[in-house]
């Protein structure tokens, strides 16, 4: 048996070495234990989520090709091109290149007007879809992309107002709008892409 001592100093290293020796270490045990399982187990676990959530943009995957127009001021201008949608990371991550020209009036060829790369990954922490671009320009940006039932939605904030685009996918047709609105309630469009998928991918 151990005997405690009458001081507060000498009673609390007579219950630490009481616990110590009487099983309180063994009582701990299984939530260490557990402990280190859930440790060992979470990021399977966390990588299986991901995985699983990037399935719902599956059908992305591909070669898309086709064409569109932007109201640049009181211009509009026509532009081709296409979009590439690539699994990586063991389907952790799309990566999305686009590559669109146009020909402005009176040009004699076709220039380059929207080049980007653009990932998508899902975010476990806050349950959201996030979508990182790189422009030729030099601009980039990390978005919060908003799956709906037949596409997506993705908002920019800018200093005069808001552009949403909104992505629509009938079949093997990959229909885009982009959207200006100052107050969030009055929505004027600026441009629309329509592609079509003409290989698959992986």
């Amino acid at each position: 048996m151990i005997r405690i001592s009458a001081s507060p100093r000498h009673a609390a290293t007579a219950l630490i070495a009481a616990c110590l020796f009487t099983g309180c270490l063994v009582v701990g045990a299984p939530a260490v234990v557990r402990a280190q399982t859930a440790t060992a187990n979470s990021p399977a676990d966390a990588v299986a989520a991901k995985r699983a959530a990037m399935e719902r943009l599956a059908y992305l995957v591909g070669e898309w090709e086709g064409e569109g127009w932007m109201q640049m001021g009181g211009q509009r201008l026509t532009f081709r091109g296409g979009e590439r949608v690539q699994s990586r990371l063991g389907g952790l991550a799309l990566l999305v290149e686009g590559d669109f020209t146009s020909r402005p009036p009176g040009a004699t060829r076709d220039v380059p007007v929207h080049q980007t790369l653009g990932v998508i990954t899902f975010d476990e922490a806050t349950s959201t879809y996030r979508f990182a671009t790189w422009l030729a320009t030099g601009a980039t940006g990390s978005y919060t992309l908003e799956l709906r039932p037949d596409g997506w939605r993705w908002h920019i904030d800018v200093g005069a107002g808001t552009v949403r685009y909104t992505a629509t996918f009938p079949g093997d047709e990959w229909v885009e709008i982009g959207e200006f609105s100052r107050d969030g309630a009055n929505w004027d469009q600026f441009f629309e892409m329509r592609l079509r998928r003409v290989a698959a991918g992986t």
